[in-house]
């Protein structure tokens, strides 16, 4: 199901024109069958925005230094401590940090998954967050995420 939504999502997020030209590249930390579904999903389609798609597999440790070229970062669960110093690098940069909520984990990334009581997959939209990004989410995007505030 996080494939499904990171595909989407990736359809429902508007990036200014600072944002990477080229590719669209989503990069992913920590899940490997996230990466192999996403890589499934986009070989039946023929691009996302306009560009084409490409996924990446990548080490927390490196992701440090190549955030500047990732339309969107998903963090996995046994990779939220490695989101912090990304977080903090990429305050203003026009990338779409995605995280897994497991205590305070998701704070400082733009979208998070949760479950609620029944189990069932959610997804949170941290406004703030956002905004630092310059990134602006579709009417879509914003009817199927709980916005918070801070």
């Amino acid at each position: 199901m996080r494939a499904i939504f990171i595909y989407n999502i990736a359809k429902n997020i508007n990036w200014p024109e600072s944002a990477p030209k080229g590719d669209f590249v989503i990069g992913i930390v920590g899940d490997n069958s996230i990466a192999g579904e996403l890589d499934k999903m986009i070989s039946n389609t023929t691009a996302t925005n306009g560009r084409t798609t490409i996924v990446k597999k990548i080490a927390a440790s490196h992701a440090v230094g190549v955030i500047e070229n990732y339309h969107i970062l998903y963090f996995s669960t046994k990779e939220t401590q490695a989101m912090q110093p990304i977080i903090t690098n990429a305050t203003k940069l026009p990338v779409l940090l995605i995280g897994e909520k497991s205590d305070n984990s998701c704070k400082g990334s733009t979208l998070c998954f949760s479950k609620d009581t029944n189990n069932k997959l959610r997804l949170e939209l941290h406004k703030l967050s956002l905004e630092q990004h310059r990134l602006k989410a579709t009417n879509d995007l914003l009817r199927i995420a709980t916005v918070i505030d801070n």
